[in-house]
């Protein structure tokens, strides 16, 4: 009874957490809203008096204490937790019917989000880098792909820019017409659509072949490439995945009422930023004028 009581306590604050007004960032103000009222919860003593009227006076406080609050971090995960849709029909052999084919400028805007992805991954992407076979998985990303480094005196700096392989760039564009198709499946499964498509792309067996395929090319292109093994190269693949899924791509824009707002900036949105931090710099005599960038992490 006390559990239950509990859950309806933190049920009630979720529902007064909700705000008044909808807006673009409606999703972040009642995580706000919900995360403060959650810590003054925490903070009181009601919940605590109410688990101490339960339990024998001479257990000592701090270990009431402790038990108590591991108990109540545990109803509050029970309460929010994310109820899967188990109908999801996993189609594991879906392959796309149509390749997309871009206009230069969407290409050239692809090909530079493709490039941030395989930067995300092999330089600031914590959990990529902390696998144990992370400088096989560094290697091989960099063999599919050019760093281009471009130094800048005046501000004494360096830009970074990944520029994606031919190889690389055909397997994302194979992956972007399979989400696309995936995508069609709105209508049948609503809001959970992220999830649908999530388990299917894991499954995916000829997504994962062309993902091999594409990692053999590293491998002749580096004799001394050692191949990674099958439980790294799944990681791989589902690490590239969930990272490309919190791009929102624009051909997304159209299902924008099933994608949940995002409590974090999206690489679309990083590159946004960076380019409105790029300061017009004055051209030296005789040269043409130029935009420098300044360096944005992911």
């Amino acid at each position: 009874n006390l559990l239950v009581t509990w859950s309806n306590n933190i049920h009630q604050m979720a529902l007064d957490s909700v705000p008044t007004t909808k807006g673009a960032r409606w999703m972040t103000m009642w995580l706000r809203n919900l995360e403060s009222q959650l810590n003054n919860y925490k903070c009181a003593n009601d919940w605590f008096n109410d688990f101490q009227a339960l339990i024998p006076g001479n257990v000592n406080i701090e270990l009431q204490r402790l038990i108590a609050y591991m108990l109540l971090e545990k109803t509050i995960r029970v309460t929010f937790k994310q109820v899967h849709n188990d109908q999801v029909i996993l189609e594991s052999w879906t392959i796309p019917k149509v390749i997309i084919d871009l206009e230069s400028a969407e290409a050239l805007r692809f090909q530079y989000i493709i490039g941030w992805i395989i930067y995300k991954l092999t330089k600031s992407d914590t959990s990529t880098m902390a696998h144990k076979d992370f400088a096989q998985i560094r290697s091989c990303l960099n063999i599919l792909s050019a760093e281009h480094v471009e130094y800048v005196r005046d501000t004494r700096s360096k830009i970074t820019t990944v520029i994606p392989g031919d190889d690389f760039i055909r397997f994302m564009y194979y992956l972007e017409s399979l989400i696309l198709q995936l995508f069609e499946k709105h209508i049948k499964y609503g809001p959970n659509i992220l999830i649908y498509i999530d388990k299917n792309l894991v499954s995916n067996k000829p997504l994962k072949k062309q993902f091999h395929n594409l990692l053999q090319v590293a491998y002749k292109q580096c004799e001394n490439q050692m191949p990674l093994s099958e439980s790294t190269e799944d990681y791989l693949f589902i690490r590239l995945i969930r990272t490309y899924m919190r791009s929102r791509q624009r051909s997304w824009r159209r299902f924008k009422e099933y994608i949940p707002e995002k409590g974090s900036s999206s690489l679309r949105e990083n590159i946004k930023t960076m380019k409105k931090d790029m300061p017009k710099v004055r051209a030296d005599e005789g040269a043409t004028g130029r935009s420098l960038k300044k360096k944005v992490k992911p």
